[in-house]
């Protein structure tokens, strides 16, 4: 899959989940947890974002050595694939709501759920550090004018 159209998803996902996440802030007596997991969501549309308008020199890149562009895309396809979980943890909390006992909803799925949250929080800043470290990879390759091999 290329992943300009993964990328396109992940904004997606990431804008769907931002936005839950921010009314579950909203709610009184809501973790650091999902403080933590909120901004780190929102920094990843971010990079997101830059991905997309670096197109051009993502395809470029590309082209020069075709390894990052299957790295990029394998991050991406993480990405994708933790913004899914947290859009399922939110509709978990939306689920427990109904029941009508908010504040016991929330603090039950608080502590069934902070562990994963935790840990979806770190996976999400791993594959940030990474996409940004491969993009500014790229984006040397690109702007570099050492010959393609040298070595005889």
């Amino acid at each position: 899959m290329d992943p300009l159209s993964i990328v396109a998803s992940c904004v997606a996902l990431a804008t769907l989940a931002s936005s839950g996440l921010s009314k579950i802030r909203e709610l009184q007596g809501v973790g650091q947890e999902i403080d933590l997991l909120n901004n780190e969501v929102e920094d990843l549309a971010l990079v997101f974002s830059e991905i997309e308008s670096s197109k051009a020199q993502l395809e470029n890149s590309s082209a020069r050595d075709p390894g990052l562009s299957e790295k990029i895309t394998v991050l991406l396809l993480s990405a994708k694939e933790k913004l899914e979980e947290v859009l399922k943890l939110i509709d978990e909390l939306r689920a427990s709501r109904r029941d009508g006992k908010l504040k016991s909803a929330l603090s039950q799925w608080q502590k069934k759920k902070r562990g994963q949250v935790k840990n979806i929080t770190k996976s999400l800043q791993e594959i940030r550090t990474n996409v940004l470290a491969l993009m500014a990879t790229a984006q040397l390759s690109v702007h570099s004018n050492f010959p393609e091999s040298t070595v005889e």
